[in-house]
C-alpha cells in the first residue's frame, strides 16, 4: 500500500506525538496512541517497509570485519551530539527550519534530523532547554512534508529518522 503524506501524518506522526503528551492547541485528538496505531494498521495494513527494516537490523547486528568499539560511552556521544545541535540551533529560522550557514537555505533533511537529535538530548535529560527548538523544527518539517515542500525536493524523511 502506498500512503499519502497526509495519511502518514494522521496515522503515525500525530499519534506518536500524542503519546508524548503533545497537543499545541491544534485540535489534535489525543486518543490513546496504541488504539490509534492499531486502527491505522487495521485501515492501512502493516508498515510497508517492516520486512526491509527487520532485515537491516538483523544484517547490522553483527559487527563488520575490521571494526572495533570506540570505547566511548553514552555520555560522550551525548556531549558530541550536544555541541553539534547547539551549533545548528543558532541556524534555526523563525519558522523552525535549519538554514545552512554557508548556502543560506534549508538543505535536504537537516530540519527533521535536527528535531530528532534535539529530542534525543531532551529525552536523555542531557539538555531539556532544546525542547522548544526541537518542536519548532518538527512542526516545520512535518508541515513541509504534508505540503509536499520538503527541502531539495525530498519526498519524505529517511527511514532512519
Amino acid at each position: 500500500m502506498i500512503w499519502t503524506r497526509r495519511q502518514f501524518l494522521e496515522t503515525v506522526s500525530i499519534p506518536a506525538w500524542a503519546a508524548c503528551g503533545w497537543s499545541r492547541g491544534r485540535g489534535v485528538n489525543l486518543v490513546n496512541a496504541t488504539v490509534a496505531l492499531d486502527a491505522a494498521s487495521a485501515r492501512y495494513g502493516a508498515f510497508p517497509l517492516a520486512d526491509a527494516v527487520a532485515r537491516f537490523e538483523q544484517d547490522h547486528a553483527r559487527r563488520p570485519a575490521g571494526w572495533s568499539p570506540t570505547g566511548y560511552g553514552r555520555a560522550r556521544y551525548l556531549d558530541v551530539m550536544q555541541g553539534i545541535v547547539r551549533f545548528f540551533a543558532a541556524c534555526q529560522d523563525a519558522r523552525g527550519a535549519i538554514i545552512d550557514p554557508y548556502e543560506q537555505k534549508e538543505r535536504q533533511y537537516s530540519t527533521p534530523a535536527f528535531a530528532l537529535a534535539a529530542a534525543v538530548l531532551c529525552a536523555s535529560g542531557c539538555d531539556t532547554t532544546l525542547l522548544p527548538a526541537a518542536v519548532r523544527a518538527m512542526d516545520a518539517a512535518c508541515a513541509d512534508l504534508a505540503d509536499g515542500k520538503a527541502a531539495d525536493g525530498h519526498a519524505d524523511f529517511y527511514t532512519v529518522l
